[in-house]
């Protein structure tokens, strides 16, 4: 779940601005 930007997850392997 990519939802906060705050925190990077490393799932998503980048930022989600």
């Amino acid at each position: 779940m990519a939802g906060s930007h705050s925190p990077p997850t490393p799932e998503a392997t980048k930022p989600d601005r």
